[in-house]
């Protein structure tokens, strides 16, 4: 709740006139590998995402290939999960390869 204290202040307060400035590790590029689940997180040029190598669920759960079978999961674009799989019009194909 912290992020809408700002907006309790008043239109002339420092906080509303100061420069934006961009967060100082925002142009460090970092990839970190993650083990156990065998991802690589990446952050470059203010874009986070995760290369996966690919997730099973030893469980059944609704739509889990359009989860969990991504080649890539990025912090700007959400994941589409496909009203169903018998029809072309009906997959949602990104960061996925469709044969």
């Amino acid at each position: 709740m912290l992020a809408f204290a700002p907006l309790a202040m008043p239109e002339n307060h420092p906080f509303w006139r100061a420069k934006e400035e961009p967060h100082p590790f925002a142009e460090q590029r970092v990839a970190k590998p993650l083990p156990h689940p065998r991802h690589i997180v990446v952050r470059s040029s203010g874009h986070t995402f995760l290369l996966s190598s690919g997730q099973s669920c030893h469980y059944p759960r609704k739509a889990t290939q359009a989860k969990y079978g991504k080649f890539a999961y990025g912090a700007v674009f959400a994941y589409s999960v496909p009203t169903g799989c018998y029809t072309l019009e009906q997959y949602m194909l990104e960061s996925s390869l469709a044969l």
